[in-house]
């Protein structure tokens, strides 16, 4: 059980991919060898669920053991040492689930059964009334919570000792306890203790010094000195930062189930920087937040969440076909994890704290050297002396860490403004820079949603503001559910659902739109946002569609923005599905749509020059022949199924049936996506990523393939109406490439030719575009029949409800929609412009 133990250590001290790799090879070679039923296979069983859940993968971890737990009561009895252990860790993953109810009953049997078995000083024992007060917390009775947690870490010190990772797992806790009952001097006390022990055990980038770190956060800010705030909730991410390399060789699902257990302290850092003033260390914490969801990684717990205490005797590592430079790529995108601290006002703490931790570390490694030394016989008279002159060293390097801890981040007043000097300022300076080298008035909104408020930071080309409103994360995502759900019933009215949206994400900076003369609008979404087509949100008057191109903007691919446009002749390459195949729905409108596309013989009133190709000629070469091409578009209209949990699952239908799963496109370096100035995927839910959860775009196949090259990726966030698409397609790519607007023009363009396609149903007459050439006053161009008769409710794909919304009462509720042709914003407002759109 050497590999085992090992395995378990690994896992504390945050060495997350071999701990992993090291716990599915002892179960495996434990079932190998012993079989499945075997205790010590078992154990192996519950101590990987136990390393999935300090990954994030809570599902997989109740699963594994609710297995454990019911080979244990069937092979052992309910009374087992196993398996009231089994029974434990099932409780702590459903507490981490948020069923507290079913844990805390189970809490209670365990607990009750080990004082009857083992005595209550056992620490199985202590475990188990550890997790009984941690499911009584949740439950709402704090005082039991704190007489339990209290006896508890008594308890460990006596039998552990102060400094075991079990006996800080429960000071924090208790920390944490007395931070909720308003306790804070003494929550303080016993935070910094913890967190002064836990770095001196695991580093400062420990998993259970990130989490005390992080609790010390959240005392300073509820007690509103949000300079020390700041300062140790730097430290907590400050560690989520450099765990992105530790984590780079696990699977892409773990990194990705990890992410939702570090999001809160992102979060956290961004809420007290931005309301310091520190707009440009805000920004550039929640860039370092998308790129982790972006790519996938992530870190460990955040602030204000206790931890259920498991027990257990103490996957290949990489995922199939990725490589050491994916990982090196993905690793290096944040930079050194101490520019967080790097010239801001936090740098002198920051390296007093580093030097004292050091410090301290280093004597008590001596110590345990010299007392190893002492055991052996081996220690010499200097070195005797040494070891007796230590203890005194080590309380005064302790008490400086203290000391530091209790100072760091004194400075609580801060000015308005930027901090010039930090990566931050560089970094937003940068991005300022590459706006204005954008022209066409561009500015770029980050919506930022808290628990109670919505920030708003609006950057210009030589301006960065913030304005916070009352709309809290719950509601801002019922608000969008509700809109997108709308949006997605043509027979209903949205505008009441997209004017609260409205009010909500633009009226706040309406002023600072127009004095600042936008005339593009890039967003930057948060959470379930990203699900909404915004569009199509509503002013009282006109959609924002009406007012500005409107484009999508992600901080993992921010580079692409700077690409410049493309000004050679315009050809396209045309890739569609019309038949069914198991699973998939025939699309007979994809034919229409190339050919609205494609200007050939056949097809005259194309939109630009090219080739297409359908159904059987639509097969993987083709696409690689299409990419590798001169034609600098590439348009392709299929179905494209999400997965969330998983790339080999995602996939774009091709024309001879073949699944092109994500993993493909992302690993395989024969579909190469460089040189295209766009790429189109008239797809169903192509841009919209993890579904149900909190509306990440990850892994989606317009984020992928951007990365992979391309320098704009036109994608769709609702299914695609069969009869609609091809005059959209047929408008979109004359006003691009025949009339040389950008790209996001073009697509606004497009958008007031639908909405202009019958009797208008605003309540005041359509005002031209706020931005960007006109594209007249209505259909004027071919297409203009097709958009006038949306005769089939056909659409492309099977619809995700990614938000939850299915035709209930909120929708039923709506006024029905009266206007005519394809002016509903089913038609026009999925599509979504992502990259360069110059």
């Amino acid at each position: 059980m050497s590999k085992q133990n090992l395995a378990v250590r690994l896992r504390d001290l945050g060495d997350y991919s071999t701990s992993m790799q090291l716990h599915e090879e002892v179960l495996e070679a434990m079932e190998r060898t012993l079989g499945p039923g075997h205790i010590d296979t078992l154990t192996c069983k519950n101590n990987l669920a136990r390393a999935l859940a300090s990954l994030g993968d809570f599902l997989a971890a109740r699963e594994m053991h609710a297995q454990a737990l019911e080979a244990g009561e069937r092979v052992f009895g309910p009374d087992h040492p196993f398996t009231l252990t089994s029974k434990n860790n099932l409780a702590a993953t459903l507490m981490t689930l948020g069923d507290y109810a079913a844990a805390r009953e189970m809490n209670a049997q365990v607990l009750e059964a080990f004082v009857r078995l083992k005595g209550p000083d056992h620490p199985d024992t202590l475990t188990a009334m550890s997790n009984l007060a941690l499911s009584s917390r949740e439950l709402g009775d704090h005082a039991a919570a704190r007489h339990m947690l209290a006896q508890v870490l008594k308890a460990k010190i006596r039998i552990l000792g102060p400094d075991h990772p079990d006996t800080l797992v429960t000071q924090n806790n208790l920390a944490m306890d007395l931070r909720l009952l308003g306790e804070y001097t003494e929550a303080r006390v016993l935070q910094v203790d913890a967190l002064a022990a836990s770095a001196r055990v695991s580093g400062h980038d420990g998993e259970q010094t990130a989490i005390a770190a992080a609790n010390m956060g959240a005392i300073f800010a509820e007690t509103g000195d949000l300079g020390k705030a700041v300062f140790f909730m730097k430290l907590s991410v400050d560690a989520a930062q450099r765990a992105r390399v530790r984590i780079s060789e696990l699977r892409r699902e773990l990194r990705r189930t990890y992410l939702s257990t570090v999001q809160p302290r992102y979060r956290a850092l961004f809420g007290l920087l931005i309301r310091q003033g520190r707009l440009a260390e805000a920004l550039g914490v929640l860039g370092l937040l998308k790129e982790e969801e972006l790519s996938g990684l992530a870190a460990a717990s955040g602030p204000g969440h206790g931890q259920a205490e498991g027990q257990g005797e103490g996957a290949p590592g990489r995922a199939a076909g990725s490589s050491a430079a994916d990982a090196d790529a993905e690793a290096e995108e944040s930079g050194d994890p101490a520019d967080l601290f790097s010239g801001t006002r936090d740098e002198a703490d920051w390296k007093a704290y580093m030097s004292a931790m050091s410090l301290y570390r280093s004597l008590e490694s001596e110590r345990a050297a010299l007392e190893e030394k002492r055991g052996g016989g081996t220690l010499s008279d200097t070195e005797s002396g040494r070891l007796e002159g230590l203890p005194v060293l080590i309380e005064d390097a302790r008490a400086e860490l203290l000391g530091i801890c209790e100072r760091g981040g004194a400075v609580t007043v801060a000015p308005v403004g930027l901090d010039p000097g930090s990566w931050a300022a560089k970094r937003l300076a940068d991005r300022q820079a590459l706006l204005s080298e954008m022209g066409a008035g561009a500015a770029l909104l980050h919506a930022v949603s808290e628990d109670d408020s919505l920030w708003l930071v609006m950057v210009t080309a030589d301006k960065v503001t913030a304005e916070e409103t009352k709309v809290g994360r719950k509601r801002l995502a019922a608000l969008a559910s509700e809109f997108r759900g709308l949006v997605a019933s043509p027979g209903r009215d949205p505008r009441e659902a997209g004017a609260k949206l409205y009010d909500a994400l633009i009226r706040p900076v309406e002023g600072e739109l127009k004095s600042s003369g936008t005339r593009t609008l890039m967003l930057s979404l948060d959470g379930e946002l990203r699900y909404a087509p915004m569009a199509a949100l509503w002013d009282g008057e006109r959609w924002l569609a009406e007012k500005y191109p409107v484009t999508l903007f992600t901080e993992s691919t921010a580079a692409r923005l700077g690409d410049a446009p493309y000004s050679g002749a315009a050809s396209v390459r045309a890739l569609g599905v019309t038949a069914a195949w198991p699973g998939f729905p025939a699309l007979p409108g994809v034919a229409a749509e190339l050919a609205a596309v494609v200007r050939t013989p056949e097809s005259p009133d194309g939109a630009i020059a090219g080739e297409a190709r359908l159904d059987a000629a639509f097969d993987r070469a083709a696409l690689g022949e299409s990419l590798a091409s001169d034609a600098p578009v590439v348009h392709v209209a299929s179905h494209f199924r999400l997965d969330p949990m998983s790339l080999e699952n995602t996939v774009l239908l091709l024309g001879d049936g073949a699944r092109l799963s994500l993993r493909e496109i992302s690993l395989r370096g024969d579909l190469d996506f460089r040189g295209l100035d766009l790429l189109t995927l008239s797809a169903c839910d192509t841009a919209s990523g993890t579904r149900g959860g909190e509306g990440r775009e990850v892994e989606s196949l317009g984020e992928v393939v951007q990365r992979a090259g391309a320098s704009a990726v036109l994608a769709t966030l609702l299914p695609v109406v069969d009869r609609a698409a091809p005059g959209f397609m047929r408008e979109f790519y004359r006003l691009r490439y025949a009339r040389g607007l950008d790209k996001a023009t073009a697509l606004q363009g497009a958008q007031l030719i639908a909405i202009r396609s019958a009797a208008p149903v605003a309540s005041a007459p359509v005002a031209a575009t706020a931005g960007g050439p006109s594209v007249g006053g209505g259909p004027q161009s071919p297409a203009g029949a097709d958009l006038a008769d949306p005769s089939s409710t056909g659409t492309r794909g099977t619809a995700i409800g990614s938000t939850g919304i299915s035709g209930g009462a909120r929708l039923s509720s709506a006024p029905p929609w009266e206007g005519q042709g394809f002016s509903h914003p089913y038609y026009w407002a999925p599509f979504v412009l992502m990259g360069s759109w110059r």
